[in-house]
Protein backbone atom coordinates (compact mmCIF):
# COMPACT_ATOMS: atom_id res chain seq x y z
CA UNK A 1 0.00 0.00 0.00
CA UNK A 2 2.90 2.72 0.68
CA UNK A 3 4.36 1.86 -3.07
CA UNK A 4 0.95 2.65 -4.21
CA UNK A 5 0.75 5.79 -2.25
CA UNK A 6 4.44 7.23 -3.37
CA UNK A 7 3.16 6.23 -6.50
CA UNK A 8 0.11 8.61 -6.31
CA UNK A 9 2.56 11.12 -4.89
CA UNK A 10 4.86 10.94 -7.59
CA UNK A 11 2.51 10.98 -10.53
CA UNK A 12 1.20 14.08 -9.16
CA UNK A 13 4.48 15.88 -9.26
CA UNK A 14 3.13 18.48 -11.76
CA UNK A 15 1.10 19.86 -9.64
CA UNK A 16 3.58 19.99 -6.60
CA UNK A 17 6.30 22.01 -9.29
CA UNK A 18 3.06 23.91 -10.70
CA UNK A 19 2.31 25.44 -7.00
CA UNK A 20 5.74 26.18 -5.82
CA UNK A 21 6.55 28.05 -9.44
CA UNK A 22 2.68 30.01 -8.82
CA UNK A 23 4.36 30.58 -5.44
CA UNK A 24 7.49 31.89 -6.41
CA UNK A 25 6.31 33.76 -9.32
CA UNK A 26 3.69 35.67 -7.58
CA UNK A 27 5.86 36.25 -4.30
CA UNK A 28 7.95 38.10 -7.06
CA UNK A 29 4.99 39.88 -8.50
CA UNK A 30 4.08 41.27 -5.02
CA UNK A 31 7.81 42.38 -4.42
CA UNK A 32 9.16 43.30 -7.18
CA UNK A 33 12.34 43.56 -5.51
CA UNK A 34 13.14 40.10 -4.96
CA UNK A 35 14.24 39.60 -8.59
CA UNK A 36 16.20 36.22 -8.30
CA UNK A 37 12.77 34.27 -6.95
CA UNK A 38 11.55 34.37 -10.04
CA UNK A 39 14.05 32.17 -11.74
CA UNK A 40 13.04 29.79 -8.94
CA UNK A 41 10.18 30.00 -10.20
CA UNK A 42 11.75 29.27 -14.08
CA UNK A 43 12.87 26.08 -12.93
CA UNK A 44 9.87 25.22 -11.45
CA UNK A 45 8.21 25.41 -14.54
CA UNK A 46 10.90 23.53 -16.72
CA UNK A 47 9.86 20.54 -13.99
CA UNK A 48 6.50 20.75 -14.74
CA UNK A 49 6.87 20.79 -18.43
CA UNK A 50 9.43 17.20 -17.77
CA UNK A 51 6.75 15.94 -15.76
CA UNK A 52 4.45 15.65 -18.14
CA UNK A 53 7.00 14.45 -20.97
CA UNK A 54 8.83 12.02 -19.06
CA UNK A 55 6.56 9.84 -16.68
CA UNK A 56 10.16 8.08 -15.16
CA UNK A 57 11.42 11.99 -14.34
CA UNK A 58 8.31 12.02 -12.42
CA UNK A 59 9.02 9.53 -10.79
CA UNK A 60 12.14 10.49 -9.64
CA UNK A 61 12.65 13.43 -6.79
CA UNK A 62 16.48 13.07 -6.78
CA UNK A 63 16.48 14.29 -10.44
CA UNK A 64 13.37 16.55 -10.09
CA UNK A 65 15.66 18.88 -7.37
CA UNK A 66 18.57 18.44 -9.20
CA UNK A 67 16.88 20.17 -12.33
CA UNK A 68 15.45 22.15 -10.87
CA UNK A 69 18.51 23.39 -8.77
CA UNK A 70 20.29 23.38 -12.14
CA UNK A 71 17.80 25.01 -14.27
CA UNK A 72 17.46 27.77 -11.68
CA UNK A 73 21.11 28.30 -11.24
CA UNK A 74 21.41 28.81 -15.44
CA UNK A 75 19.05 31.70 -15.38
CA UNK A 76 20.65 33.05 -12.39
CA UNK A 77 23.77 33.04 -14.06
CA UNK A 78 22.94 33.55 -17.98
CA UNK A 79 19.04 35.08 -18.28
CA UNK A 80 19.26 37.57 -15.26
CA UNK A 81 22.02 39.74 -16.96
CA UNK A 82 19.95 39.56 -20.07
CA UNK A 83 17.32 40.46 -18.40
CA UNK A 84 19.29 43.37 -16.38
CA UNK A 85 20.50 44.82 -19.57
CA UNK A 86 16.99 44.90 -21.18
CA UNK A 87 15.43 47.07 -17.56
CA UNK A 88 18.87 49.22 -18.10
CA UNK A 89 18.17 49.98 -21.28
CA UNK A 90 14.37 50.69 -20.80
CA UNK A 91 14.95 53.24 -17.60
CA UNK A 92 17.63 55.05 -20.15
CA UNK A 93 15.04 55.54 -22.96
CA UNK A 94 12.42 56.41 -20.51
CA UNK A 95 12.85 59.79 -18.77
CA UNK A 96 13.46 59.20 -14.77
CA UNK A 97 11.05 62.31 -14.59
CA UNK A 98 7.89 60.41 -16.00
CA UNK A 99 7.15 60.16 -12.45
CA UNK A 100 7.89 63.68 -10.84
CA UNK A 101 5.33 65.39 -9.31
CA UNK A 102 2.88 62.42 -9.10
CA UNK A 103 1.37 61.63 -5.78
CA UNK A 104 2.23 58.04 -3.66
CA UNK A 105 1.39 57.24 -0.08
CA UNK A 106 4.12 56.27 2.55
CA UNK A 107 3.73 52.26 4.00
CA UNK A 108 6.84 52.64 6.15
CA UNK A 109 8.43 55.80 7.72
CA UNK A 110 10.41 57.23 5.21
CA UNK A 111 14.03 58.81 7.21
CA UNK A 112 17.24 60.43 6.56
CA UNK A 113 19.70 57.97 5.28
CA UNK A 114 17.65 55.05 5.28
CA UNK A 115 17.35 53.16 2.29
CA UNK A 116 14.15 50.42 3.59
CA UNK A 117 11.83 53.00 2.96
CA UNK A 118 8.15 52.00 0.78
CA UNK A 119 5.30 53.88 -0.41
CA UNK A 120 1.81 52.88 -2.05
CA UNK A 121 2.55 54.30 -6.20
CA UNK A 122 0.05 53.82 -9.13
CA UNK A 123 -1.40 50.83 -6.87
CA UNK A 124 2.06 49.18 -6.85
CA UNK A 125 4.43 49.08 -3.67
CA UNK A 126 7.46 50.84 -4.54
CA UNK A 127 10.99 51.03 -2.66
CA UNK A 128 11.17 54.72 -1.98
CA UNK A 129 14.11 57.29 -0.09
CA UNK A 130 13.55 60.54 1.41
CA UNK A 131 15.22 63.38 -1.51
CA UNK A 132 18.48 64.57 -0.03
CA UNK A 133 17.64 68.15 1.03
CA UNK A 134 14.76 66.72 3.58
CA UNK A 135 15.67 66.34 7.03
CA UNK A 136 12.50 65.86 8.74
CA UNK A 137 11.13 61.83 8.71
CA UNK A 138 7.52 61.12 6.62
CA UNK A 139 5.32 58.61 8.91
CA UNK A 140 3.58 56.28 7.67
CA UNK A 141 0.34 56.73 6.06
CA UNK A 142 0.91 60.34 4.44
CA UNK A 143 0.62 61.54 1.25
CA UNK A 144 3.89 62.14 -0.33
CA UNK A 145 5.13 63.42 -3.86
CA UNK A 146 7.76 61.83 -6.36
CA UNK A 147 10.40 63.86 -7.18
CA UNK A 148 12.08 61.41 -9.64
CA UNK A 149 12.82 57.52 -10.18
CA UNK A 150 16.39 56.21 -10.03
CA UNK A 151 16.23 52.43 -11.26
CA UNK A 152 13.64 50.74 -9.17
CA UNK A 153 13.29 53.32 -6.16
CA UNK A 154 11.32 56.45 -5.80
CA UNK A 155 12.53 59.51 -4.78
CA UNK A 156 9.87 61.15 -2.38
CA UNK A 157 9.93 64.41 -0.83
CA UNK A 158 6.87 65.53 1.62
CA UNK A 159 3.51 66.34 -0.46
CA UNK A 160 3.37 70.66 -0.39
CA UNK A 161 0.30 71.41 2.12
CA UNK A 162 -2.33 73.60 -0.56
CA UNK A 163 -1.90 77.11 1.23
CA UNK A 164 2.23 76.76 1.82
CA UNK A 165 4.34 77.68 -0.95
Amino acid sequence: MESWILGEFLNEAWKIWLAIALLLLISEGINPGTFAVSFGGVGALVNVVICFISPGFAGNVTLQILAFSGVTVFSLCFLRPIFVRLIHRESKNSSPNIHAGKKAKTITPLRKNHFDGRVLFEGTEWQAVLAEEFQEDIPVNRMVEVVKREGLTLVIKPQESPGIK
